[in-house]
């Protein structure tokens, strides 16, 4: 048989199959570039960090017949990391203080880049002067509560937050004090773990202590008379007495330190008192906190804010 009659017995397919042009095989071309498709660079996600902050401004007052001696408010400002949120990833914090009542204010440079501290006044449309505090801060751990600022205030800051007033009479061997502490109408929040501390002089018996209501504590080591009360809402009075026994040597002798004059009035001053407590949710200035990105470095920021403030109201002999 010859070529010719070979090649027509070839099945019709092969005979019509098209000629392939010379090409270099699917499998070197993967090998050469095998992230061919991956070329583009992928953007980053943004940083998710969530900051708690609290706000504690602490009022430390002493009192003379009812006039002001000493006054100080100061503030401090911590912030805290969620766990959950990455470390070292900075941002920027800003005190706002917009009445101008802040006198002094420390960073903890631990924690805040120097080289973006930033202190600023803006001027708005109507002339009035903001002024801001701005620090980069960086927080190397999280779940713990960090001081980043503190700061005083200026002379101008004189809140009153509680008012204390106080009589004593003489009733024959007896030593009757009176105690009245009011509570601001204008206070935001209502006052907390009231502690009030009487001291208690020496002309008369300390161990003899009657108190109404009934509650009143002596500590004869301090020699002072000591009252807690949970709390005290706005505009709201808390009324205390004490009666003490009078030393025999002041009932003999009318005259004495103990009782002026009239032998019934005695001396307030006699009695010192000293009260602390808190105040949730609430403070003494117009200090604000807020939170930025910090330059060039975009996050997904949130903040919750707790405010608060303390309170030591002293009246002086």
């Amino acid at each position: 048989m010859t070529n010719t009659s070979r090649r027509n017995l070839q099945p019709k397919e092969q005979q019509q199959q098209p000629r392939q042009p010379n090409m270099l095989p699917q499998t070197n071309i993967q090998s050469k570039h095998p992230n061919h498709h991956h070329s583009q660079p992928q953007s980053q996600p943004t940083p998710r960090i969530m900051i708690s902050i609290a706000l504690t401004e602490e009022i430390n007052c002493s009192y003379h017949q009812s006039k002001v001696k000493t006054l100080t408010v100061d503030g401090v400002v911590q912030v805290k990391l969620h766990p959950s949120s990455p470390i070292n990833i900075p941002y920027k914090l800003i005190i706002s203080d917009p009445i101008h009542q802040i006198k002094t204010i420390h960073e903890n440079r631990k924690y805040i880049d120097q080289k973006q501290r930033l202190q600023q006044s803006i001027k708005n449309d109507q002339k009035q002067i903001k002024s801001e505090h701005s620090y980069v801060v960086t927080m190397p751990k999280a779940g713990q509560y960090m001081p980043l600022a503190k700061y005083r205030c200026n002379s101008k800051v004189q809140p009153v937050p509680i008012r204390v007033q106080s009589r004593v009479r003489i009733h024959g061997i007896y030593s009757r004090v009176a105690l009245q502490i009011s509570s601001n109408p204008s206070n935001t929040g209502k006052l907390t773990d009231l502690n009030i501390h009487m001291a208690v002089p020496r002309h008369v018996k300390g161990e003899t202590v009657a108190t109404s209501p009934v509650g009143g504590i002596w500590d004869g080591e301090e020699r002072c008379v000591l009252w807690c009360v949970a709390e005290l809402g706005n505009g709201e009075k808390f009324q205390l007495q004490a009666q003490f026994e009078l030393v025999p040597s002041e009932i003999l002798n009318p005259q004495s330190d103990a009782v002026t004059g009239t032998g019934k009035e005695g001396r307030p001053e006699d009695f010192p008192v000293l009260v602390r407590c808190n105040c949730e949710h609430s403070q003494l200035t117009t200090v604000g906190i807020r939170l930025e990105d910090a330059p060039g470095v975009p996050t997904d920021i949130s903040m919750s804010l707790k405010k608060r403030f303390k309170l030591s109201h002293k009246e002086k002999p």
